[in-house]
């Protein structure tokens, strides 16, 4: 699986990122089935130069015709968003191209406050740092396509099962 190993790379370099998406509705335990793996990074300069060096070393390209070190570039990334509604950066793997990896560019939600409200999902030897529930179903419901509209369904039993939070 190629997540294992990009979250062992992201955390052996502090990379700063949350996993959302498909892949983190599955590690808080509702299955459900998803091909790519989305993550809400910290924009900070230097953090955004460690997740694209890793991509570059793992033979990851962007899968728009951009310079990858592009999304360095916070007014590039403001233009994605604001002109183009490019909200998320896909990369995919260049031997194996149905494995993509999403970095959302236009959160709704800041990154600190989320990562602070963050659980940890440990498998095998690997913690991973997943959105909390609360601020999942809120990123579902900014996106509000249909399975965004069946997450929250799911996420808010979950949410019910655990006693109302994250």
């Amino acid at each position: 699986m190629f997540y294992e190993n990009i979250f062992n790379v992201f955390n052996n370099h502090n990379v700063k990122y949350l996993v959302v998406g498909g892949v983190a509705i599955n590690l808080l335990g509702i299955p459900r089935s998803t091909a790519d793996l989305d993550i809400f990074v910290d924009l900070a300069e230097d953090n955004l130069k460690k997740i694209i060096d890793i991509l570059i070393e793992l033979e990851f390209k962007p899968r728009l015709p951009i310079p990858p070190r592009d999304i360095l570039d916070e007014k590039k990334r403001t233009e994605w968003i604001n002109e183009k509604n490019l909200f998320a950066f896909t990369f995919y793997n260049a031997k194996k191209t149905y494995q993509e990896l999403d970095i959302l560019l236009g959160a709704s939600l800041n990154f600190t406050l989320a990562w602070a409200r963050k659980t940890t999902v440990k498998a095998g030897d690997i913690s991973i740092p997943v959105i909390s529930v609360s601020d999942l179903i809120a990123l579902k419901k900014v996106a509000g396509r249909k399975q965004d509209i069946s997450d929250i369904k799911a996420l808010r039993q979950l949410e019910e099962i655990n006693g109302g939070g994250d």
